[in-house]
């Protein structure tokens, strides 16, 4: 496996964000079988458990994984924001961002798999470049969507968009009509579990939170490969 970075991913402010590329050993320049970008959580970094699994997953098939870390709940500048104000400059970032990946990426198929305020990073990616995320090599992956999860539901509901959709009964952010709204898209593929909170963990059960990541990647290794 090769490790490097990209130079020129910055935010909509232009500041540096720190990001890592694994390339698997087998792919050799831009010939991996895809790429699959990474957009962690708020206080969910790309080291956490989904994303270390999942990066195996992609690893394992011939795929290169980019992972950006911007560290928001370390961000002074966003964090004594409104709440409209983060949600435009989540917006800036992510067009930022996109352009980047997007320029890297090429021709090529690419999975975006987002975690929480991640997911509104990629709701802000898909909601300004419909025609690239229509197309069949893009995939999708939401992780217990947060502050955008109706906005995000709205968006699949009005576009072709192959997504995976992941989220437990014990999250605040749970809405058991948006779930019903998305079992009726055949281009989206759910997996709720019973119980299971804004991390997928069952509290005071480490077990079964373990059992629910390994569903969990389980599912999605089988939505893209499967």
């Amino acid at each position: 496996m090769n490790i490097s970075s990209l130079e020129n991913i910055r935010g909509g402010d232009g500041r540096q964000v720190r990001n890592v590329l694994w390339t698997p050993a087998s792919a050799s320049g831009d010939k991996s079988r895809g790429t699959a970008v990474f957009l962690p959580g708020y206080q969910y970094p790309p080291e956490a458990p989904i994303f270390f699994y999942l990066q195996g997953v992609f690893l394992d098939q011939g795929w290169s994984v980019l992972s950006l870390d911007y560290r928001y709940n370390e961000n002074d500048v966003f964090n004594r924001l409104t709440d409209a104000k983060k949600a435009e400059y989540l917006m800036s970032d992510a067009e930022a961002f996109f352009s980047v990946v997007k320029e890297f990426t090429g021709k090529g198929t690419v999975c975006y798999t987002a975690k929480s305020l991640g997911t509104s990073v990629l709701y802000h990616m898909v909601r300004n470049n419909i025609d690239y995320f229509s197309n069949e090599q893009r995939q999708c992956i939401w992780l217990t969507p947060a502050v955008n999860h109706a906005d995000i539901v709205n968006l699949l509901v009005g576009n072709t968009i192959r997504s995976a959709y992941v989220i437990g009964t014990a999250d605040s952010f749970y809405r058991p009509a948006l779930i019903q709204t998305l079992s009726a898209l055949s281009h989206v593929r759910i997996l709720v579990q019973p119980e299971a909170g804004h991390v997928l963990e069952k509290e005071r059960d480490i077990v079964e939170s373990i059992e629910n990541l390994e569903h969990a990647v389980s599912f999605l290794d089988s939505f893209m490969f499967g």
